[in-house]
């Protein structure tokens, strides 16, 4: 635990340093903000490619297939912060206010 309380400190010296602003790069935060759909998205993704990649090549292991994995799940996050996750929030965030009709 300690190592990423020590990490912690640091970043958030550097960022009231202001040496962070890298990390509000446009590229970054869409990174960020598709986390969570990574997170919860790469497993299923990995299971389609492999079972794509025996299919195609053979094998389901080494750089081609880790590559596609990663590629892709990369690209269904993004995809899904953008097509799903991000109009539903904008949605519930109507609704709340009392702004929405169903």
């Amino acid at each position: 635990v300690l190592p990423y309380v020590l990490l912690l400190i640091g970043f958030t010296r550097a960022e009231m340093a202001g040496g962070l602003a890298w990390l509000r790069k446009p590229t970054l935060v869409s990174l960020g903000s598709a986390s969570f759909s990574m997170y919860i998205l790469h497993l299923p993704v990995s299971l389609v490619v492999s079972f794509l990649c025996l299919k195609a090549l053979g094998t389901d292991t080494g750089g081609l297939v880790a590559v596609l994995n990663i590629g892709l799940a990369v690209l269904v996050a993004l995809g899904g912060q953008r097509f799903l996750e991000g109009p539903t929030r904008k949605w519930m965030n109507r609704a709340l206010r009392g702004g929405a009709t169903a």
